[in-house]
């Protein structure tokens, strides 16, 4: 049952001696001027809600264009042959990311990664056995979505974690250096041209 909160003041002669705050059961009645402004203030407040919603709505679909304009390729840096731990592998550098292929297998698939997925760009060395030094490139990328996960639910590309992970690891610095050098400029040419989507 409604009920309402009746004030009472209390008078001690010709002085005002506080206030009392009671319960009533009974319920509290608005005027129809207050019920109006009750309204309109209840639909404004909806407007503004379904107005946010639009906007970010809106937001949401101009950035994942831009996302898919990311990783469309137009400008060709150049292809390197990189002699790694892994094998020979020959990699395109494009405005959009790299692209490598494993040389002289057929079975294996080639791989990319675009600039959009992949934050800082460095180089690296580990020492190897019999005084060996392997010299390799450090990416800090999303992490990848496994092939399991595909098709389940719609998370953003955008929000996955952030990894560090090495590549191209190989005995030879020249190779890994000159690749680096322009990998490296590729990226930051890529981050200042979508730098409203880089992170």
């Amino acid at each position: 049952m409604c009920g309402s909160i009746l004030q009472k003041c209390r008078l001690s002669g010709n002085r005002y001696d506080g206030m009392e705050l009671e319960y009533s059961e009974e319920p509290f009645h608005l005027t129809g001027t207050e019920i109006d402004e009750e309204r309109k203030e209840m639909q404004q407040i909806e407007l503004m809600r379904i107005k946010e919603e639009e906007t970010k709505r809106r937001l949401e679909i101009e950035r994942q264009k831009r996302i898919e304009e990311s990783k469309k390729a137009g400008k060709n840096y150049g292809t390197f042959y990189l002699s790694t731990r892994g094998g020979q592998e020959s990699c395109k550098i494009s405005d959009a990311g790299v692209t490598c292929q494993k040389d002289g297998n057929n079975k294996k698939q080639p791989y990319s990664m675009m600039f959009v997925d992949i934050k800082d760009i460095r180089k690296t060395s580990y020492p190897g056995p019999a005084s060996k030094q392997y010299y390799a490139i450090e990416l800090t990328m999303r992490e990848i979505k496994k092939a399991s996960e595909a098709g389940t639910g719609h998370q953003d590309a955008m929000n996955r974690p952030w990894r560090n992970i090495a590549q191209w690891i190989s005995e030879n610095k020249s190779e890994v250096d000159k690749f680096f050098d322009v990998l490296t400029q590729a990226h930051r040419e890529w981050r200042t041209k979508f730098s409203d989507i880089a992170e």
